[in-house]
């Protein structure tokens, strides 16, 4: 006859359906209010910020927003017909599949020109250059030569404005402007110039064609080959051969890249963690039961922590599922711990009992990882938010699992395991020599080669671009002749202040760049220009009768009317603007934040950072940002801020620990981090790999799941004749451990890679260091 349920195990399982029906349905209720399954496999939304502080932090996201969209192919024959005619076949073929494509562009498009046209004549007594204006405003002759300029630009017939509105603009004043805006928009990012209709240049006796795109939403979709990238090679790469040559550029390419390795590693890594497992469970337990719940164990935690992160932050980064592959070895070990003694613990009656046997010993353990795990969610990176969520979620879950669900079974017929593995003990002498050996090996490397130990982060080392990749970020980048690695960010209280200071910064830049007051100058630059354009009326009778037209003084009424009308019609950066320059200005010109506006200025190349960084006076709003030294920077501060946190933990964790163990089984489990933590460097050094923040954070995830194996090696001690059992428990729940964490250390993704060697290592050092007391 089944016996009724205790009110404690009805407690333990009321607690186990709460959180699992609370996580389940948030998430169905979010999807049923319009949230979608997002997995983002963006490389480099993964990298932490590169700003110091709130405005640099801004004005990064931002500036990664908008450049991280564009994708350039650049198509190459030594006959610049062959690479014009192959660049019309490749467009038109992408152009059938519009719906991936938001922009995409071959043409010096007319239409844009047309508009961008307009958009000057309409603001054309606003936007003289600067050195415009002071030539006209300097004195009368200045006037005289620019309006004969002007008249000679006319009769030479390769002006670059339509001359249908000559009456209405006799001093040409919108095509000085078209002029100085074409050179801005050449200088925002591509080196090449329009011939016959595209835009193309020669390097190395190759003529390169460009074609502009911006994938869709739709097309955006990463970690799927039905998107734009996937198109443009399935289009361009079977067109590679009889000289012709295609160069890819831009984050959607790496993205792209880094998004099907990231799928293939799910899919590779979990199979093979779960099949390792599944086949050391068969071999162990021979019995459905078992490993039927533990599979079950793991799956509702994989879904449960998946939920959760989705409801959090409302997308997965896809290398976080890589990384949620240790929930295989984490969570299964509760259940490793239960079903041993539920199967081959003859002297436990029921699952209560074996409950309350392993209840302080799971409880720890689950403290010590989830403070480890959790501590992880304050760092100020987003992928390491992430597995926080989602490996605290998982982890709870299989340990609600255990306590809640697995004490209801019915106790087996047959007790035993006939092949359970059995783990050696292990004298003092022998515990202390994997430190002792890590030891020396620290020693003798440091003797050897006194940098070899180094605590360094360095952004380049954490992605692998594939050979054609590398080569062609390369080569596009000697093509185009543009590689900004650096920018300035401007800070003032007003919009008109940022763009003063722009202004006033552009006059000390040496070489091209591109900033929002290139094309919506300061009111103060606009006044100016209205102020020389008042000048030029004064001469428009003269004028005219340089194009063979005569005036009775109305024309020059008309002129000065509009030119009232222009005064009351200020440009500011946040107006409209043609759609050729809505995506630069948009990427540019940041707005209000918290009652500052700033804005971006990008050089086109930094040839002397020094002198660009004398431009710089932060009192005054003005910052100067190398992208790449700033996240080494701010990993460099992360790593301090996990070292912080370990030592938090390790504090915290041991006084906990204090108040169940005497002195002596504490400092003993003290030592297990020690020990590990020395294990770590050893093998680091000797792989020649710098310690660095993903290696510090692995050390804080060492630190939680090593204590597991002594917490339950002193637990067992507590049980006489059952220790036997436990250590078994150990043995196989330090396998599942390395299983899953070693296979991480076959990702491709560095992060990943160094955090798997990381945690494999430290656990190892923790396993062999702990003994039963």
């Amino acid at each position: 006859m089944r016996r009724p349920i205790s009110p404690r195990n009805s407690f333990f399982a009321t607690i186990w359906a709460i959180f699992h029906a609370g996580i389940f349905v948030a998430f169905l209720l979010s999807l049923l209010c319009g949230r979608t399954i997002r997995i983002d496999s963006d490389l480099f939304s993964m990298i932490p910020s590169s700003g110091t502080d709130d405005i640099r932090a801004d004005a990064d996201g931002i500036l990664s927003q908008g450049s991280a969209q564009n994708l350039f192919i650049l198509v190459s024959h030594e006959d610049f017909e062959k690479a014009k005619q192959m660049a019309q076949t490749v467009h038109a073929a992408l152009s059938e599949h519009a719906e991936q494509f938001k922009e995409l562009s071959l043409q010096a498009d007319t239409a844009e020109s047309s508009q961008l046209e307009d958009f000057i004549y309409a603001n054309r007594y606003r936007l003289l250059p600067d050195e415009t204006c002071r030539e006209i405003l300097s004195s009368d002759e200045g006037a005289k030569d620019f309006a004969l300029r002007a008249a000679m630009t006319a009769y030479s017939g390769f002006s670059l404005s339509s001359l249908d509105k000559l009456e209405s603009d006799p001093f040409l004043l919108t095509e000085t402007e078209m002029r100085s805006y074409l050179a801005a928009l050449q200088e925002s990012g591509i080196s090449l110039s329009p011939r016959d209709g595209v835009l193309a240049t020669e390097f190395e006796g190759r003529a390169y064609v460009l074609i502009r795109g911006i994938p869709s939403k739709a097309g955006s979709k990463l970690a799927s080959r039905n998107n734009a990238v996937d198109t443009i090679y399935s289009t361009c790469l079977p067109l590679e051969k009889d000289g012709y040559r295609f160069v890819f550029a831009g984050t959607p390419f790496h993205s792209y890249e880094s998004s099907l390795s990231a799928s293939r590693e799910i899919s590779i890594i979990s199979t093979a963690s779960l099949l390792l497992v599944l086949g050391m469970l068969i071999f162990t337990f021979r019995s459905p039961l078992p490993i039927a719940l533990s599979l079950f164990s793991i799956v509702l935690s994989a879904v449960s922590a998946f939920f959760a992160t989705q409801l959090a932050f409302g997308k997965t980064q896809a290398l976080v599922l890589v990384f949620g592959t240790s929930l295989i070895g984490c969570g299964i070990d509760y259940s490793l711990h239960f079903f041993i003694n539920w199967k081959a613990d003859s002297g436990l009656d029921s699952g209560a009992e074996i409950r309350e046997k392993l209840f302080k010993g799971l409880l720890l353990s689950f403290i010590s990882t989830q403070t480890c795990y959790l501590l992880l969610f304050f760092m100020p990176f987003p992928m390491l938010k992430q597995v926080a969520v989602f490996s605290s979620t998982g982890i709870a879950s299989a340990f609600l699992t255990t306590l809640g669900l697995y004490p209801l079974l019915q106790m087996p017929k047959k007790r035993g395991i006939p092949r359970l593995p059995r783990m050696p003990r292990r004298g003092t002498a022998a515990m202390l020599a994997l430190p002792v050996l890590a030891l020396c090996a620290v020693a003798i490397c440091t003797v050897v080669q006194p940098g070899r130990l180094t605590v360094k982060n360095d952004i380049t080392r954490l992605y692998n671009m594939s050979s054609r990749l590398k080569e062609d970020a390369t080569l596009s980048g000697k093509v185009l002749r543009y590689s900004p690695s650096s920018y300035f960010i401007i800070c003032g209280g007003t919009a008109e202040e940022v763009l003063r200071k722009e202004e006033s910064l552009r006059k000390k830049l040496p070489d091209g760049y591109v900033a929002t007051s290139r094309f919506i100058p300061s009111l103060e630059a606009q006044e100016r220009s209205l102020a020389a354009a008042e000048k030029l009326l004064r001469q428009t009778g003269e004028q005219l009768a340089l194009f063979g037209m005569e005036d009775d003084g109305e024309t020059e009424r008309q002129l000065s009317a509009s030119l009232q009308a222009a005064r009351t019609a200020p440009l500011v950066p946040d107006g409209p603007v043609p759609e050729i320059l809505q995506s630069l200005t948009g990427m540019l010109w940041q707005g209000e934040d918290a009652g500052r506006f700033f804005s971006i200025v990008i050089p086109s190349s930094i040839t002397d950072e020094g002198l660009y960084q004398s431009f710089v006076t932060e009192a005054d709003g003005v910052y100067f940002e190398n992208k790449v030294k700033s996240i080494n920077s701010s990993l460099d501060r992360l790593t301090g801020s996990v070292l912080i946190a370990f030592a938090i933990a390790y504090v915290a964790i041991i006084a906990l620990l204090k108040s169940f163990y005497t002195w002596r089984q504490t400092l003993r489990i003290a030592m297990v981090p020690l020990a590990s933590i020395l294990l770590i460097t050893a093998v680091f050094m000797l792989a020649g790999h710098p310690v660095d923040f993903f290696c510090t954070a692995g050390m804080l995830l060492v630190f939680g799941l090593g204590l597991d194996y002594v917490i339950y090696m002193t637990e067992s001690g507590r049980h006489g004749g059952s220790s036997t059992t436990e250590a078994s428990a150990v043995f196989l729940s330090f396998l599942t451990t390395e299983l899953s964490f070693g296979a991480l250390a076959f990702s491709s993704f560095v992060p990943i890679h160094i955090i798997g060697l990381c945690i494999f290592t430290g656990c190892l050092g923790a396993f062999l260091y702990c003994d039963a007391p």
